[in-house]
């Protein structure tokens, strides 16, 4: 290796003059150390930059994917809280005799008995309903009085409906009515 200028004959390599060369040239040879130290630094740092965002981006999807959940969350739940508020009025069980016989005052009707509330409970709602007995002059007495209980902003609805007798130009009507009470 002492000529420079000679093609290198990779099969004839001493490595003992191998050596020897590089020890004259040290600059060079710390140069390439100090270039094939960097260059598996910088290859590490960039492999390692490379997975840390990877996973953040995969975090950040995550994140969005559960921001998105809890978005539809909120909405369904305000959607639930309108519809609940666009029920009609729960009537308490106590309560429901006492708001039929408004209704039949109002409308100029003699309510003759009412038997007790039977009640059904359900998973989300609870079922009340009572018989009323009621005396009318005239079938469209009876029909103004369900169309008010019907419309009213209470959740009343008319069950069953039958004439039990008529005496002297008067109807006695039985009427099965039931109001649904949501549970919160």
């Amino acid at each position: 290796m002492a000529d420079s200028n000679k093609p290198l004959d990779l099969k004839n390599i001493d490595a003992g003059d191998f050596i020897k060369e590089l020890m004259k040239q040290k600059i060079t040879v710390m140069k390439i150390v100090i270039f094939v130290v960097s260059a598996v630094l910088i290859g590490g740092l960039v492999s390692n930059f490379f997975k840390v965002k990877t996973n953040s981006q995969n975090e950040m999807a995550m994140l969005q994917e559960k921001l998105a959940v809890i978005e539809r969350y909120k909405e369904s739940k305000d959607k639930f809280n309108t519809f609940l508020t666009s029920l009609p009025k729960n009537i308490e069980e106590n309560n429901l005799v006492n708001v039929l016989s408004d209704f039949a005052v109002q409308n100029n009707v003699e309510v003759l008995s009412f038997s007790g509330v039977r009640s059904q409970s359900f998973a989300y709602y609870d079922v009340y309903t009572v018989e009323m007995n009621i005396r009318v002059d005239s079938f469209k007495a009876a029909v103004v009085l369900i169309k008010a209980i019907e419309g009213s902003s209470s959740a009343l609805r008319l069950d069953s409906f039958s004439i039990s007798g008529i005496e002297s130009g008067s109807m006695s009507i039985k009427l099965m009515i039931s109001t649904i009470r949501t549970k919160s």
